[in-house]
């Protein structure tokens, strides 16, 4: 009602009458309870994340695992699980160093991008500009640093069998580009230890104090480690592989400690504990702006993830999943692996680490998802189940007698499941995707089994290393003239580098094979190997920058082979 105030003004005296000073107090209310919703969801997300932690570790059998969950502005939950050293049943916390690997080339990236703010740097410019030492054998136009910063330069991946420094791009000099710079992405290590050079050159100053001084303290990151040296060993996690090198790994495998290396090198020689790389992330979802100010301009960071067609930008994958942009890198080192996945739209990043089997890359999509779920009010992904398997699909395109040269065997389904039998009992056999199944059976432990062949029933062949075994269907070639000198090449190979250990070369159905199986750099596959008219063979399908050269030919048998100029000799 209204009624004459003193002053001989009207005023309101209704049920609206203090209004001004409840409006405030409700919306501090709501925000209180809609914050209240949100934490409520988030720790729901956060228990999600744990039980999957736990899942992980124990089918995996990890050592010790790491994973944080930030937002733009704030950490919003790490956890530590199991063991940095089981020896000395040091845990994981939150000082942990973890060696980020090939995380590192984004910073390496921002470095150079931060000196082309600065006037010294231009990624347009041929590599010579900065390097006039710097060769290789090309018919090409000239490699510019946005080529190698985008793996697009065709050059080899690795060299691995240097342990440290600037020989390593130095070296280059004796390989061959495979195609014009720019034309094709092949990933390439190599790349990025020249780009440490070019950044210490046009900087003035060595790569770890360029690191520490334009990314690590702007940004807070105290506890990391521009490179990875034996000071710092005792804080870092030790990494775990798999007992064996040289087949499939399987969960069975007991693990083994890896080997630690020294390295200094800007594509890969970071170590950062867990909340100071997601300080980082906040970085990068704040784009390029840091809690002192930018650490790239937005025009950098623009270049910076702009991922073209092949999804990689500047030392980042970049990619578009449902309407949102993604940023995405793994990190693999000698029994450590880690990932660092971002969601540019939501604000929410997660990095995950392991220093043995244990799949942060799974850990880190679920976790994002996950918190990214919780923030928008949505139902929660389902928590995976590591040890459960997808059912077969149509287990019978598989079953039938097999024979060949070194034998016979049915292939039979049972609950399901794929099952080898032979004379000598049954073996189960373990799915690993597509038409591919392996098993830890001593027998068949070293190669997979791969099905092929299709007809209308099914496959009607199945290969084990250089073995092929044909079904009562098949009705292909079964004689393949290869050349006589390939049986020169054939056999198992090593090198001392712990990064790439050793290969297999096979001959099978006319064609020679390369064998790979888990390592620092390599993993479980079958390439094949394509005559080159200049000597050697391609790895995979031409053209491609990967070659692979025999020599040394004793008794008939080439006792060295050099893989992009990685040496490995035979084995006995």
């Amino acid at each position: 009602m209204l009624f004459a105030t003193p002053e001989g003004r009207s005023s309101y005296n209704g049920p609206m009458a203090h209004a001004p000073r409840i409006l405030p107090a409700l919306l501090v209310l709501l925000t209180h309870l809609a914050a209240q919703e949100e934490g409520q969801r988030l720790q729901a997300a956060y228990q999600a994340i744990d039980v999957y932690v736990d899942r992980l570790m124990t089918w995996h059998g990890t050592p010790g695992m790491a994973v944080a969950v930030t937002s733009r502005d704030r950490l919003l939950r790490a956890r530590y699980a199991g063991h940095a050293d089981v020896k000395s049943r040091r845990p994981v916390t939150r000082e942990t160093l973890y060696q980020i690997g090939s995380i590192t080339k984004s910073f390496t990236a921002i470095a150079l991008l931060q000196q082309k703010e600065k006037g010294r740097f231009d990624p347009m410019k041929p590599v010579t500009a900065w390097l006039p030492w710097f060769s290789v054998k090309t018919t090409f136009a000239p490699i510019t640093s946005h080529h190698l910063l985008m793996h697009t330069a065709g050059i080899p991946g690795n060299r691995d069998d240097m342990t440290h420094g600037p020989y390593q791009a130095w070296a280059l000099r004796e390989q061959e580009t495979a195609w014009a710079p720019g034309e094709r992405f092949h990933y390439s290590n190599v790349g990025y230890q020249v780009l440490h050079q070019v950044l210490q050159r046009v900087s003035g100053r060595p790569y770890a104090e360029v690191i520490r001084h334009g990314i690590l303290k702007p940004l807070g990151m105290t506890h990391t480690e521009p490179i990875i040296a034996a000071a710092s060993r005792l804080r870092q996690a030790i990494g775990y592989r798999r007992l064996y090198d040289d087949r499939p790994a399987h969960r069975s495998h007991p693990l083994v400690e890896s080997q630690f290396v020294e390295y200094g090198v800007g594509d890969g020689c970071i170590a950062a504990t867990t909340e100071d790389l997601a300080a980082y992330t906040r970085m990068l979802l704040a784009r390029g702006k840091g809690p002192q100010g930018r650490v790239l301009s937005k025009e950098s960071f623009a270049r910076f993830i702009d991922g073209g067609k092949a999804g990689y930008g500047y030392g980042m994958g970049v990619r578009r999943v449902g309407g949102r942009t993604e940023l995405r890198h793994s990190g693999g080192m000698l029994g450590i692996t880690s990932q660092l996945a971002g969601d540019l739209d939501s604000g929410i990043g997660v990095v995950a680490f392991a220093n043995g089997p244990g799949d942060p890359a799974k850990l880190a999509r679920f976790a994002l998802k996950a918190a990214r779920s919780a923030l928008q009010g949505k139902e929660l992904p389902t928590i995976p189940d590591p040890s459960a398997r997808r059912p077969l699909e149509k287990p019978e395109r598989f079953s039938g007698s097999y024979q060949g040269a070194r034998g016979r065997f049915k292939i039979v389904v049972e609950g399901g499941a794929l099952v080898l039998v032979q004379a000598s009992g049954k073996i189960p056999l373990e799915h690993v995707s597509g038409a591919i199944f392996q098993t830890p059976h001593a027998a068949f432990d070293r190669f997979q089994f791969r099905f092929a062949g299709p007809d209308e029933r099914g496959f009607t062949y199945v290969t084990h290393g250089g073995a092929w075994y044909a079904n009562e269907r098949y009705q292909g070639k079964r004689e393949f003239p290869v050349p006589p000198e390939w049986a020169r090449f054939t056999g198992h190979y090593r090198s001392y580098s712990p990064w790439s250990s050793n290969f297999t070369v096979i001959v099978r159905r006319g064609q020679l094979l390369l064998v790979t199986a888990e390592g620092g750099e390599t993993s479980v596959d079958e390439q094949p190997l394509t005559a080159r008219p200049e000597g050697g063979f391609f790895v995979s399908k031409p053209p491609s920058p990967e070659v692979l050269r025999f020599d040394t030919v004793v008794d008939g048998r080439a006792l060295r082979a050099l893989f992009s100029g990685h040496v490995f000799h035979r084995t006995p």
